[in-house]
């Protein structure tokens, strides 16, 4: 317990407060919060949200917990627990992510839009799965790629696809399933062109978040044998 507490001590340094994070989590908010309020557009809450800026945030509180291998060898020697070391990263991303969530799903409840409650916290469940893989990557770089990849990349392609799909066409099993995992608000409001339904699509995406988490635990303990 002690190591574990080491640990989120060690990787909460520098996440909050900073003045980035602040002014991002402020700012997406309060484009939020217009958009709900003066534009009354729920397409346009999902378009910025899901590919604008809770995409940044997510890359911004990533970056915060990858480390290089020489920087994780360092960790591991002085907190002396890998399993720590994993916790400790997962625990701040939660943290990190608390703020946005709480005002982004406070946001959809004051203006009635309780039905995109759900596909918020798969975005989000999906968010810390992926930022969990890249922390196992201990290559900056790399993760900074798989990190734009799956955050701005996947989501706009998935968004062309809805676009370019012909006229009542649906898309097959293991497509909608991959849209709802990627982009689980836009395919919220194409719910007719999936064949699975919403609530199916969005609790089988969060299991998978949840198993892809505890999988980069496993390959992050192998990782650690070989230091």
């Amino acid at each position: 317990m002690r190591n574990i507490t080491s640990a989120i001590k060690w990787y909460f340094k520098g996440l909050f407060p900073h003045p980035f994070t602040e002014f991002l989590l402020l700012f997406t908010l309060l484009t939020q919060y217009s958009i709900l309020e003066y534009r009354k557009d729920i397409v346009l809450f999902i378009f910025v949200s899901e590919y604008i800026f809770l995409p940044l945030y997510s890359i911004f509180l990533g970056l915060h917990i990858i480390r290089e291998s020489n920087v994780t060898a360092f960790e591991l020697s002085l907190i002396k627990d890998w399993g720590a070391v994993y916790y400790g990263k997962l625990f701040v991303l939660l943290v990190g992510y608390i703020p946005v969530a709480i005002g982004s799903i406070g946001l959809l409840i004051l203006y009635n839009n309780y039905e995109l409650i759900l596909p918020l916290m798969t975005r989000i469940t999906s968010y810390i799965a992926i930022n969990m893989c890249t922390s196992v990557l201990l290559s900056t770089s790399f993760a900074l790629v798989i990190l734009v990849t799956f955050n701005f990349l996947i989501p706009v392609s998935s968004l062309i696809v809805f676009q370019t799909l012909p006229y009542g066409q649906v898309l097959d099993y293991l497509t909608s399933l991959f849209m709802y995992f990627t982009a689980p608000l836009t395919s919220y409001v194409n719910f007719e062109r999936m064949s699975i339904s919403i609530t199916t699509g969005l609790l089988t995406s969060i299991i998978i978040s949840l198993l892809l988490i505890l999988l980069f635990r496993e390959i992050f303990r192998k990782r650690e044998i070989s230091f």
